[in-house]
């Protein structure tokens, strides 16, 4: 976790040698401690789930765009090296999620990286507050000055807000399921804070976010009719609304009136395409492309070449330089995700809480793709998974162990011998 925060949030660099960081260091840890653990308990080193094959289609496809597109030379000055460089990069967190999940072999465990979880989450956003307000200074968690937007501890805001948005859920959880007071007002102070951080980002795709995470949480958690539980959801919105509001008026003047004026002044004054940063203006040319090759995109990492710009949506990057191939690939990762979560959530009511954060998080990220390109929130996001469908995994296994102890699953010859015993003692009892 500490490298995490080295790294995203402080900048700091052990090597100009590529490959060569905190963040792959620790994932070259986890590669030898998976080999020497998983050898030691004799089991196989890659642990199978129903995800690991959608992870390994998806960087297959990849390679094979890229290569395709260096051999049709769709762009110039297309080099093989750095893409398998960008293309190790990306998929670092899909490999975080295949180590960790094979690594973990017992539920405390998971329980404390979940809390360690919320633990690095105070981090980024005591770094990302304290730097807003000038009391320390940390040149990636800057204040732009035009907007007043903190760039947050990912040095972007709408990236931070993403990862934000994302784990509010899991503070729920913890608020939830936490028996005493005082950790019920401190998770519920850090609920504030995380909400109060994320309007300082003055991300509006954040609050988008936010809301889906809120909302597909408290539809989970409820239990009640889905219709029922929609309704109900308005009056959640209000009060999370008014929330909002005198959150507001605790934020610095210059945020509150940047903030302000993305929500509502630039849509008076200017046109829907301006509202949207000129996203829809990239979107409709990068659109017009796919059409000319919609099922293999027009390459791995073309997008900026082609059009100039960034995609600002991981949708449209994928459906444009990938197809609809790609695409759905990529989308069937987290649909396999979502589909064994919801599994274990349907036989397990003792870690419902987290299995309904994970959900409304997986919910917010989504959602957080239509806006923004996502990078450091994804390492959270895989995290974040690999832990719970674990979790999910090992509380099934200990379910069945648990009725394999019981009388009620004896076989049928043992059950008549003790009907056959009893009855016995009774008659040699009655003469």
């Amino acid at each position: 976790m500490a490298a995490f925060v080295l790294e995203f949030s402080l900048g700091v660099r052990i090597s100009n040698i590529p490959g060569l960081s905190l963040k792959n260091i620790v994932l070259y840890g986890l590669i030898v401690s998976l080999f020497v653990v998983n050898m030691m308990r004799n089991k196989p080193v890659i642990a199978p789930n129903a995800v690991n094959v959608p992870i390994v289609l998806f960087i297959v496809y990849c390679l094979f765009s890229m290569l395709a597109t260096a051999l049709m030379k769709v762009v110039p000055n297309y080099s093989i090296l750095p893409q398998l460089i960008f293309i190790k990069t990306y998929m670092d967190p899909f490999v975080l999620f295949v180590l960790a999940y094979s690594i973990l072999h017992d539920e405390e465990s998971i329980k404390k990286l979940l809390f360690s979880m919320v633990v690095l989450l105070v981090v980024f956003l005591a770094i990302t507050a304290l730097s807003a307000f000038d009391i320390v200074s940390v040149e990636r968690a800057t204040v732009d000055e035009k907007w007043g937007r903190s760039k947050g501890a990912f040095a972007e805001p709408n990236q931070f807000a993403a990862y934000l948005a994302a784990f509010v859920p899991l503070v729920l959880a913890f608020i939830f399921t936490s028996t005493k007071k005082v950790k019920k007002i401190i998770y519920t102070i850090v609920l504030v804070l995380t909400i109060f951080v994320l309007l300082l980002t003055g991300s509006r795709g954040g609050l988008v976010s936010l809301a889906a995470s809120i909302g597909v949480y408290y539809v989970l958690h409820s239990k009640q009719p889905i219709m029922k539980s929609i309704f109900n959801l308005v009056g959640v919105y209000s009060v999370a609304f008014v929330g909002l509001v005198l959150i507001f008026f605790l934020l610095p003047e210059n945020t509150a009136s940047g903030l302000m004026l993305k929500i509502s002044g630039e849509f008076v004054e200017n046109s829907n395409t301006d509202y949207t940063s000129g996203r829809l203006s990239i979107w409709t040319r990068a659109l017009e492309a796919f059409i000319y090759s919609p099922i293999f995109g027009t390459g791995w990492q073309t997008f900026i070449p082609l059009f100039g710009a960034n995609s600002h949506s991981d949708y449209i990057l994928f459906l444009v330089t990938t197809g609809v191939v790609g695409l759905g690939l990529f989308l069937s990762i987290f649909y396999a995700m979502f589909k064994e979560v919801m599994k274990w959530r349907s036989k397990d009511d003792c870690y419902s809480h987290f299995y309904n954060s994970y959900i409304g998080g997986l919910a917010a990220f989504m959602v957080s793709m239509l806006f923004v390109n996502i990078y450091n929130p994804t390492y959270f996001i895989m995290l974040y998974s690999a832990l719970i469908l674990r979790l999910g995994v090992l509380a099934a296994g200990r379910a069945n162990n648990d009725k394999s102890d019981r009388p009620d699953k004896y076989d049928e010859k043992a059950e008549n011998l003790i009907i056959d015993t009893n009855t016995r003692y009774k008659s040699v009892e009655l003469k």
